[in-house]
């Protein structure tokens, strides 16, 4: 990670008698061995602040839990169609783990991310999730969306990971907001997909694209690599149309 060259130190079986401190490189250190009852500490003068380069991080760099998370390749697909500006605002109703929450603060450096979520579990993980990658234009916001958001300043682009059964009133606020707002929702039921495409044949002022993402991932079984699927997931793109 261009790492080698930061400051190290390795304490080994500190208070006891053969106690003995090492110093070095960090490529240095990584040659040697220590005892278990070792304390390493790093020094880095040129820490910096975690930054992104590409959107659809690793699933792995997020805590998890039971909550659910937008997985890495659906979150980079949603994040290619929401196209989230450096400097946007941006909700991201129904969070769950924050997956999207981080890469949307990560990309809208310089805008600001809320983050809606109702579930304690999620909202707490969230909070980890925030600290973890250091984003502080990323503000969690617990409890029901739909009454939230009211008081909220107006997205420039919101995704939709989740509504709980308000989905088509929240359109409504955040339109009445900013009726150029880019918006993206994922959904798994074909219900959510029949709401969906109901609410915008009554809305013809935009157009909407669904995509259907099939993702399956390999999984070892003995010597081979057996490829299991994930739930398909409808991605569904909502931009105003050009007068």
């Amino acid at each position: 990670h261009g790492l080698g060259q930061v400051q190290v130190y390795v304490g080994e079986n500190l208070s006891y008698p053969e106690e003995k401190i090492t110093s070095g490189t960090a490529e240095e250190i990584s040659a040697l061995d220590f005892p278990s009852l070792s304390v390493m500490m790093i020094l880095n003068e040129d820490a910096q602040s975690f930054t992104s380069t590409v959107h659809g991080l690793a699933d792995d760099l997020f805590q998890r839990s039971k909550v659910p998370m937008t997985k890495q390749e659906v979150r980079s697909v949603s994040m290619s169609k929401l196209q989230p500006k450096a400097t946007d605002l941006i909700y991201d109703i129904g969070a769950g783990t924050g997956s999207c929450s981080i890469e949307l603060a990560l990309l809208a450096s310089r805008g600001k991310v809320w983050a809606f979520e109702r579930n304690p579990v999620a909202v707490e993980l969230l909070g980890k999730n925030k600290a973890l990658f250091g984003v502080d234009n990323l503000e969690v916001i617990a409890g029901e969306a739909l009454e939230n958001i009211k008081g909220m300043p107006a997205p420039d682009c919101v995704f939709v990971g989740g509504s709980g059964g308000d989905l088509c009133e929240m359109l409504d606020v955040i339109y009445a907001k900013n009726s150029d707002c880019r918006v993206v929702i994922n959904a798994i039921t074909v219900e959510t997909l029949a709401e969906v495409a109901a609410y915008y044949k009554e809305h013809p002022a935009y157009s909407l694209e669904i995509v259907n993402v099939f993702v399956a991932r390999s999984k070892h079984l003995g010597s081979y690599n057996l490829m299991m699927a994930q739930n398909p997931v409808y991605v569904m793109t909502a931009l105003k149309k050009e007068d």
